[in-house]
């Protein structure tokens, strides 16, 4: 994961989610959480992506190969 943009907390909780499914059998999907308490900031990104291996000239050799891989990262601020 490559974090180009730290997103702090705003005045509003902020809720998103993002689901993305591929023709080759794949899915990534993302979720961030965002809520402000007084002066304490909590956000949550979590991500989940897998994918079958996936041979679409079907030679016995995947162009994708099988993977499943998820992230969870909390952050704090005061």
């Amino acid at each position: 994961m490559v974090n180009l943009v730290t997103r702090a907390p705003g005045e509003e909780p902020e809720n998103s989610f993002f689901v993305n499914l591929t023709s080759a059998d794949g899915i990534d999907t993302s979720g961030f959480f965002s809520r402000r308490i007084g002066n304490q900031n909590v956000t949550v990104f979590t991500s989940y992506n897998s994918n079958d291996a996936y041979d679409p000239a079907d030679n016995g050799f995947s162009a994708i190969p099988e993977f499943e891989d998820g992230h969870l990262s909390p952050g704090f601020f005061f």
